[in-house]
């Protein structure tokens, strides 16, 4: 499955692939060495001390920090909106999987019900 993110205004296309759930991870990393940047200076270069957080993001063990989106856009060559539409994409994604994994457990009765408390005014 594909998915176009585009702007007529600038005419940016974005591709990718939704093969697995690293798909938008695997973009970044892809992106990074399109523009011509180790893992360490793409790091450096957004603040981090060491390769690993990017790392992390690019196997998407952690989210891209929203704070970052317009460093990683110019650093990458990617316009702005376009990856704020991604990380979007990406967000929503994510938010849909965790929904649905609860809304299947509420439908097998495996839902862990809190203990009920009662609202008493002392």
């Amino acid at each position: 499955m594909l998915r176009v993110i585009s702007y007529s205004r600038n005419k940016a296309v974005i591709v990718v692939k939704q093969k697995n759930s690293q798909h938008f991870g695997a973009f970044l990393g892809r992106k990074r060495k399109e523009a011509g940047l180790s893992q360490e200076e793409a790091a450096a270069a957004l603040g981090y001390s060491d390769r690993f957080f990017l790392s992390r993001i690019e196997n998407n063990r952690v989210s891209l920090p929203l704070d970052k989106i317009p460093v990683i856009a110019e650093l990458y060559a990617i316009p702005v909106r376009d990856l704020a539409a991604a990380v979007i994409e990406e967000q929503t994604r994510i938010l849909r999987g965790r929904v649905e994994r609860i809304i299947d457990k509420s439908a097998s009765g495996k839902v862990k019900r809190g203990k009920r408390r009662t609202g008493r005014a002392s």
